[in-house]
């Protein structure tokens, strides 16, 4: 076991920092194995040392504060990489679950149109705090337009924004822009932590998804789309029939021009040239085995959400296909208008439910390091490696957990919301 100290030299802007030296039974990088009796050191909002706590201790400035968080587990800030904050509202309104996602939708919509803006406020506020108590550092945050930009400077977590952008009968990126009323992409030039999205292959145009995915591939930025959700998208790629046809018309924005590619989302996006690294897919439940050939040969990364799949009745993705495929895979939770709260650990817990070949570490590097690496943010979020941000929570431990115990205790530890935060910190 590799326990040795890794160290970031401190700089100018770390000498006036505040230092913390945090220690606890086990520290859990996630990027190398777990270190007994570890320690690590924070500076202002950056880690610089970690390692065995003697180690960490000898190389701490005398003036560093130590913090002694007993039988517990030091783990990196989680990532979310997929939520809808502003649905936050919907937290208890909807009757979940569906029997699948028609019915889900049609409840959706109509309980939509009920909310004002002041309830659309409050309901993503709370939405962060769940986030923060449930020990998330960074969220995949998708905007539908009522709160476009967005850093919310001095709120916790951060937010990677995404907006979303919808419109099967529109033909042109600034059309999907002015219709969502997000304004010109001049505003978010030097907003780094703004992106796009397309909603879904069934609810956005070709052009529109082509043209967003240009902008991000010219921005260095990640995109994002929900993919092959439910069997309702299969099909109406596939024969253009069915209920998405059906919705598109009700709603005044089916294109009549439009012709089926016949083919699965994951194909129909390859064909459109949008896979690559800097590409998340979310959901991914309805998958062959030649779309997970494709998705692992572009990097693309892929988002699931377990829980909100089971609420909506959509089904459950393969996840152990994805992980045999060398695919970067994360977790989301989605909105609360599909799950009924916005617990990381808890996904983390319905992965090994369902899916028991799935090893509780590859769960804990999926609810960190991936999830940081599908929202391009591993250089500040994921591990406890110098350098990155002081995202720091502790896990409390029943008394001596053994190294191949551990993964699962921490999942199981913080799924009962009594994670604790020792770094918590600001975003510059």
């Amino acid at each position: 076991m590799d326990t040795t100290v890794t160290a970031l030299q401190p700089s100018a802007s770390h000498s006036t920092g505040e230092y913390a030296l945090h220690r606890a039974s086990w520290v859990v990088p996630v990027s190398r194995p777990p270190i007994p009796n570890g320690a690590v050191l924070a500076a202002g909002n950056r880690i610089l040392l970690g390692g065995p706590y003697g180690e960490v201790k000898r190389e701490s400035p005398s003036a560093a504060t130590e913090w002694d968080h007993g039988d517990a587990a030091l783990i990196p800030g989680l990532v979310n990489g997929h939520c809808h904050l502003e649905l936050s509202a919907m937290r208890g309104r909807m009757v979940l679950p569906k029997a699948g996602f028609p019915q889900w939708l049609s409840d959706l919509l109509a309980l939509r149109g009920c909310l004002d803006s002041a309830q659309l406020q409050e309901g993503f506020h709370s939405g962060l705090k769940y986030l923060q108590s449930g020990g998330v550092a960074l969220c995949g945050d998708i905007t539908g337009g009522f709160l476009p930009n967005a850093a919310c400077e001095g709120d916790f977590p951060e937010r990677q924004v995404f907006w979303e952008l919808i419109g099967f009968n529109l033909l042109s990126l600034s059309d999907a822009l002015d219709g969502g009323g997000f304004g010109s992409l001049s505003s978010i030039r030097d907003e780094w932590w703004v992106s796009l999205a397309a909603h879904a292959c069934y609810s956005t145009s070709a052009p529109v998804i082509v043209e967003a995915k240009e902008w991000c591939r010219k921005t260095n930025r990640v995109f994002t789309i929900h993919t092959a959700e439910h069997t309702e998208e299969m099909e109406f790629l596939r024969d253009g029939t069915g209920y998405c046809r059906a919705l598109l018309e009700t709603l005044g924005k089916w294109a009549p021009c439009w012709a089926p590619p016949r083919a699965t989302p994951v194909d129909y996006l390859d064909r459109l040239g949008v896979l690559d690294a800097r590409t998340l897919l979310v959901h991914a439940v309805h998958m062959k085995e030649d779309d997970w050939k494709t998705v692992a040969a572009s990097k693309a990364a892929v988002c699931f959400c377990p829980r909100s799949n089971r609420n909506m009745g959509v089904g459950k993705a393969d996840i152990p296909s994805a992980l045999r495929h060398g695919v970067t895979a994360c977790i989301g939770t989605d909105s609360l208008a599909s799950n009924g709260d916005l617990n990381l650990l808890a996904e983390g817990v319905q992965v090994l439910n369902d899916h028991p070949s799935v090893r509780p570490e590859t769960v804990l590097q999926m609810l960190t390091l991936n999830g940081a690496k599908a929202l391009g943010r591993e250089r500040d979020y994921g591990t406890l490696e110098p350098g990155r941000r002081a995202a720091i929570a502790a896990i409390p431990l029943p008394g001596f957990v053994p190294p191949w115990e551990l993964a699962e205790a921490i999942l199981h530890g913080g799924n009962g919301e009594v994670i604790q935060w020792c770094r918590c910190p600001a975003k510059n």
